[in-house]
Formats: structure tokens, C-alpha cells, sequence
């Protein structure tokens, strides 16, 4: 009896222990800086709510939103249009999968609603079925416990394993500040990260780099073209088995009952991937993915399909089949800037 009260008291405190710790690194904004490296895209979680003011137009998505929109160009571009400053963010995220929205729904409305809610619907990033190690990030960053512990059973145990130990993030966090202590350098090349989040809204791709690439001449890099052909299958492979619509159904009707309470236009956005890759796509896929999120989603909000640009850009503007380089970004941002003008301009400011 004696041992197990010991046991009981430890494993007492350590619930408490990993509480207290899950809150104070969730008050400090550290939770989001405990991540391994700026291309997961995490710090700029921290960075929005620290620095955004008042923003009107916010983009959740994978990596392929982060690439490829560069929201500060849009954003100096819309408050030109607009006679007054307009912040625009990206806060799409390095291995995106749609369940993540829950979080980073309530993180784009931590500072108000936005006029604007630019959600990706590309069928990659709502395929319950992906089995890739992408799946991974959710698990590590987002899943919450009890979602964790249900079905412990019908998921692969890296994944709950993840789940388990995104439990206690707080001590990991406590962890990664302490690291910053004793490394310097550490903590500058992150404080650099955070300045380079909060420059450039979250974008991947640096304004000038953007701008710079659009100055020089087309060019492709054929080494990083072949690459990008050879990866075909594991770029596919996203897609096979699909299935949309059933497990994860939920998180866009949480987002789109979040988006009519704040009087915020829902924005289903299709970032283009490549021609390549849009012929090899399974007939019928894309159409029918996107007839569901249009069905729950309601008729007030809007697609925005970029597909066609895909398939008129070429190698020089891809970094692999669908994530656009430098220039790619540029001109799909050029695409964007009139149809949010117009969709800006019938939002309830």
C-alpha cells in the first residue's frame, strides 16, 4: 500500500508538472518556438500574435501556401488600392494536413476576424488517407490529447507516439529556452528567423528575393528540374489512397461557422501545382474533392483556382512539381492582387 501511494503521488505530480508547464509555455508564446527549424513554418504562430494588429486578410494552408504567396508584396499592394494600411499574413506551415485548421483557425482570430479567410483546398491537404511522414507534424504539434488517446488502436504508433509526447510541450519548450541560454548563437539564428517571419508575414520566399527574381531573366536550373521529375511518384503518392469528406469534415464546418459568427468571406484557395503534375493526377479527383468543400462550405464563400496558372507556367518557375520558386511566387501573388481587390471591396469592413 505504501509503494502504491508513492506511485500515485508521482504520478500526481507529474500530471501537474507537465500542466503547469503546458501553460506557461502556451502564456509566453515558447510552445511555438520549440520546433527544429524555421521551414516547418511554426514561429510565425508566435510572431502573428505578437505583431499583428488588425489583420484583414490571413492564408491557412501547407507548404505550397507558404511558397507560394508572398504576402507582403499583396499587403503593400492592397493598402496602396485601399488609401490605408492593410496587413495580409501567411500562415501556412512546412507538412500541412487540414486537422491542423482547428489550431491555426483560432490563432488567425486571435487578433480579430479578418475580412478574409483564405483556406487551401488543394485535395493533398484534405486526404484523410495520407500515410506520409507529414502526418507526423500534426501529430507532434497539434493533436490534442483525448483525440490522441481515442482510437490509440487504428493508427500507426509513430503517430500516437508523437501525440504522447506533444502532451508534455511545455517541458520541451522550457527545455529549447534554456538551450537559448547556453547557446547564443542558437538563439540569434532563431531571433533572425522571428525577424524574417515577422518581415515578410510568414511568407517563405523574402519580398526582395521575390522581386529580384521577376527583374532577371527566365532561366531553369535543368539539375533541379530532373530532380523535380524524378520525385514525381512521391509527389503523387499524396493522392493515393484519397478519401475526403468523412473523418475530417468537421474541422471545415468548424471553420465555416467560425467564419459566419465573425462575418468573415471563407476563401477556398487551390495554390496551382504543375502542368506535370495535374495531367498525372487521377481522373475526376479534383473536380469531385472540390464539390464537397464547396457543398459544406456554403454559397457564400468563393473559390479561388490557380490551376490554370500551373498550367501555363514552366521549369522556371517551379522549385519541385508543386512548390514554386522565387519567381513562380511572384507571379501567382500577381494573379491573386486583383481578384482579393475585388473580394476586399465585397467584404463588411
Amino acid at each position: 500500500m505504501p509503494l502504491l501511494r508513492t506511485w500515485l503521488r508521482t504520478l500526481l505530480g507529474a500530471v501537474l508538472m507537465a500542466l503547469l508547464t503546458n501553460a506557461a509555455a502556451e502564456a509566453t508564446g515558447w510552445r511555438w518556438r520549440n520546433t527544429s527549424d524555421r521551414d516547418q513554418g511554426y514561429l510565425v504562430f508566435p510572431v502573428y500574435r505578437e505583431q499583428a494588429r488588425s489583420p484583414e486578410v490571413v492564408f491557412l494552408g501547407s507548404s505550397l501556401t507558404r511558397w507560394g504567396v508572398q504576402a507582403r508584396l499583396l499587403e503593400e499592394e492592397l493598402s496602396l488600392r485601399e488609401g490605408r494600411p492593410l496587413e495580409v499574413w501567411n500562415l501556412g506551415v512546412h507538412g500541412g494536413t487540414a486537422p491542423q485548421l482547428r489550431e491555426a483557425g483560432r490563432i488567425a482570430f486571435s487578433k480579430g476576424a479578418p475580412r478574409l479567410l483564405v483556406v487551401e483546398a488543394r485535395p493533398g491537404f484534405w486526404n484523410e488517407r495520407r500515410t506520409d511522414p507529414s502526418v507526423l507534424f500534426y501529430w507532434r504539434w497539434f493533436a490534442p490529447l483525448d483525440e490522441t488517446l481515442l482510437g490509440l488502436l487504428d493508427r500507426p504508433w509513430a503517430w500516437t507516439e508523437e501525440g504522447l509526447v506533444r502532451a508534455v510541450f511545455g517541458a520541451r519548450a522550457l527545455w529549447r529556452q534554456g538551450q537559448f541560454l547556453l547557446q547564443p548563437a542558437l538563439a540569434e539564428r532563431w531571433r533572425k528567423a522571428e525577424l524574417l517571419d515577422r518581415e515578410e508575414r510568414g511568407s517563405f520566399w523574402p519580398r526582395l528575393a521575390v522581386l529580384e527574381a521577376l527583374r532577371r531573366p527566365e532561366t531553369v536550373d535543368e539539375a533541379l528540374w530532373a530532380r523535380a521529375l524524378a520525385r514525381k511518384e512521391e509527389r503523387l503518392a499524396l493522392l493515393q489512397p484519397f478519401a475526403s469528406g468523412h473523418a475530417w469534415r468537421g474541422v471545415l464546418e468548424e471553420l465555416v461557422e467560425r467564419c459566419r459568427a465573425a462575418g468573415t468571406r471563407l476563401v477556398l484557395f487551390l495554390p496551382p501545382v504543375s502542368g506535370v503534375l495535374q495531367e498525372a493526377m487521377p481522373p475526376g479527383l479534383r473536380e469531385a474533392h472540390l464539390a464537397w468543400m464547396q457543398e459544406v462550405a456554403g454559397p457564400e464563400a468563393v473559390v479561388l483556382d490557380l490551376d490554370p496558372l500551373g498550367r501555363r507556367l514552366g521549369p522556371a518557375h517551379w522549385f519541385d512539381l508543386d512548390h514554386l520558386n522565387a519567381r513562380g511566387a511572384g507571379i501567382l501573388s500577381g494573379e491573386l492582387l486583383p481578384r482579393l481587390r475585388g473580394l476586399l471591396e465585397e467584404a463588411p469592413r
